[in-house]
């Protein structure tokens, strides 16, 4: 490909991490202990809210994943699913959801998982009203978590259900 450099570049433009990131993903994945200094204020805010953030999509997509394995209203995400050919193994293996036909399921649901309103607003998965309050991002649809490099949820990917607008 032309591309010269070593694993360290390759980890950083396979994955669009800086070198930090990259370093630590590889010492993490080949169990190297690292040495780690000491966060100044700002960078651990911003670990902080990475870390709220990923919290808040790991919950959604248990919830989502719940809810399509056994809730009865996840019916039409099932068949879909079984139309298309994906087996229940893999709906198990990677984490496949539903998000139910309401405009507050993640907006209750969350906040009883101890995730504050503002990391599922920040992480997307839902949105401020002009009025006050908050609604959820994704209605009836399947949802297909997206993973990042350490394993876990990042964002969420769907397939709507019904005549809807995409999101």
């Amino acid at each position: 490909c032309g591309e010269g450099g070593d694993v360290i570049s390759f980890v950083m433009n396979f994955h669009r991490l800086n070198f930090a990131e990259a370093l630590k993903e590889l010492a993490r994945k080949y169990q190297i202990a690292l040495p780690e200094k000491p966060l100044n204020p700002q960078e651990l805010e911003k670990a902080h809210k990475r870390e709220a953030l990923q919290v808040a999509n790991e919950k959604a997509a248990e919830l989502f994943h719940q809810l399509l394995l056994s809730d009865p209203g996840a019916q039409k995400a099932r068949e879909y699913l079984d139309r298309r050919g994906i087996p229940e193994e893999i709906t198990r293996e990677f984490r496949l959801g539903f998000a139910p036909d309401s405009w507050n399921f993640l907006v209750t649901a969350l906040p009883r998982q101890n995730i504050a309103a503002e990391a599922s607003k920040e992480a997307g998965l839902i949105v401020a009203r002009e009025n006050g309050g908050f609604y959820d991002r994704f209605r009836n649809r399947v949802m297909f978590p997206i993973v990042g490099l350490t394993g876990r949820v990042v964002a969420f990917g769907g397939r709507i259900l019904d005549d809807g607008q995409p999101k």
